[in-house]
């Protein structure tokens, strides 16, 4: 908010009431220099008609490290992080006579940029950083591939990602996210770290859905139909933006309502994480950064959940688990945990193995008469 979306809210004269879209015409500016974009995707920047494609800025932050150095004047070390994502979402159930809120494609990057200097980086100069990061992270993800390819088919069953659970208390990794974002932020209130805490949640699904559709793609199960994840932005003005389309009275299912369609929730939580160190020197030594997560899939039958597939008896082959990791440096002078992007890197490895094994629990839930 501080250095990326403040700055452009007052220097475009935005009004109060442009939350969530103040990004909105610096996107614009890149996009329209990308005719390749618009021409696969046959999109109009002239009016707003409801085209599905999202760009959202999951994360927006920076980290500031010294450097202590005996002799020298301490250097500092400041990494902005810009996380984009990448969505198109449609209205149309697949070859159904249908209104439905489904996931065509998704992704997402983070683009990083490093400043190493004898000063930490003033506030003017935090908002040019992020202002080109973010403009170079916009750039580069349209240049993802298969964005408007659709390979659905007839749904056999819908399901969605409904929440994704953090281990209370948060462990060491996840608390120095939340931290960070504060600091980054420079609010430390009980209220900033509650929302905080929710986007954190929410950036996690989001990623996790990615991982599910890739997972579900590579495995030809056109026959599945995942939901976005729910959530205040999309619903507020994508969802908004897609019924305005289709009409004032149109009705637009995005929930997996089970009264209404084979519908199931999918829940995930983090189990723990966990910093080991590795065999170093008197240089330094690498640092592994671990995460575990589980998965399971539930019918929510009027606040009763059922969990399935019933096929399966054991409750343990219900659920499926992941780990991931990832390696840093910690040297002499530099003491560190794992930065940002450390834990969000072993986060998608772990997210990966739970979606590719999560796949056959669908489909053996798909075919089933529940």
């Amino acid at each position: 908010m501080k250095h990326l979306v403040t700055p452009e809210k007052v220097s475009r004269r935005l009004d109060a009431q442009s939350g969530g879209s103040e990004l909105g015409p610096r996107a614009r500016e890149v996009v329209q220099n990308r005719r390749d974009f618009l021409e696969r995707g046959n999109i109009s920047l002239a009016q707003s008609k409801g085209n599905a494609v999202v760009l959202g800025v999951q994360r927006a932050q920076h980290e500031t490290i010294t450097i202590k150095t005996a002799g020298t004047p301490d250097e500092y070390v400041t990494v902005v992080s810009v996380t984009v994502s990448l969505d198109v979402m449609t209205d149309q159930a697949a070859f159904r006579n249908t209104n439905r809120f489904e996931s065509l494609f998704s992704t997402m990057l983070v683009v990083n940029q490093v400043i190493q200097e004898r000063q930490p980086p003033t506030d003017a100069a935090l908002n040019v950083h992020y202002a080109r990061v973010f403009s170079e992270a916009i750039n580069s993800i349209l240049d993802s591939t298969d964005v408007f390819v659709d390979s659905r088919d007839r749904a056999n069953a819908v399901f969605q990602i409904k929440n994704m659970v953090l281990p209370d208390p948060l462990t060491p990794e996840l608390d120095q996210l939340v931290v960070s974002a504060l600091k980054a932020d420079g609010d430390n209130s009980a209220d900033s770290r509650r929302g905080e805490l929710r986007k954190l949640s929410r950036e996690f699904q989001h990623i996790y859905n990615l991982m599910l559709l890739d997972s579900l793609k590579k495995a030809g199960a056109a026959q599945i139909t995942l939901l976005p994840p729910s959530s205040p932005w999309s619903e507020g003005r994508v969802l908004r933006q897609l019924q305005q389309r289709l009409g004032v009275s149109a009705e637009i299912l995005s929930e997996p309502d089970p009264n209404r369609m084979n519908g199931y929730e999918i829940r995930a939580g983090i189990t723990a994480t966990n910093t080991i160190g590795h065999a170093g020197n008197n240089v330094g030594r690498t640092m592994q950064s671990n995460i575990s997560l589980a998965s399971r899939i539930v019918r929510n039958k009027e606040g009763t959940l059922i969990h399935v597939p019933i096929g399966i008896n054991t409750v343990n082959e219900k659920v499926a688990v992941g780990v991931g990791f990832d390696t840093f440096s910690e040297i002499a002078g530099l003491s560190r945990s794992a930065t940002r992007d450390v834990v969000m890197r072993a986060f998608r490895k772990g997210a990966a193995e739970v979606a590719n094994r999560m796949v056959p629990l669908i489909l053996k839930v798909a075919s089933e008469i529940h």
